[in-house]
């Protein structure tokens, strides 16, 4: 019975450390510029206006075989606002095709492949 708990137990926090591993979006606004630059994304600042905001910025990229791929990401000073904005435009989601998501202090709206690219 013990070594079956040890077994468990290990397997528990060998999925904890991987979820924060390889299941994160950059943790602030030059990291996630950065990180879309790098996957040969166009980034230019945002302008947009919203309570609590820190920053934000649009990501572009014209590709052959995807076509034009876009994000909008938008860094907020805490997550119970970027929860608020997520919620406001919850509702949007898909009527373009494009995807709306909110993970920490992020929202981000986009292109599937341009959500991956900055998920990845």
């Amino acid at each position: 019975m013990k070594k079956a708990l040890k077994i468990i137990s290990a397997v528990a926090l060998i999925a904890v450390i991987a979820c924060v591993f390889f299941a994160c979006v950059p943790s602030n606004l030059d990291k996630a510029k950065s990180k879309m630059e790098d996957a040969g994304y166009s980034v230019l600042q945002s302008n947009l206006k919203y309570d609590n905001l820190e920053g934000g910025f649009n990501a572009n990229k014209l590709s052959t075989a995807d076509g034009a791929n876009y994000l909008l990401a938008l860094y907020f000073k805490d997550n119970d606002s970027a929860k608020k904005v997520y919620e406001k435009y919850i509702g949007e989601e898909n009527k373009d095709g494009s995807l709306i998501r909110q993970k920490g202090k992020w929202v981000y709206i986009g292109t599937e492949a341009a959500v991956q690219a900055f998920e990845k």
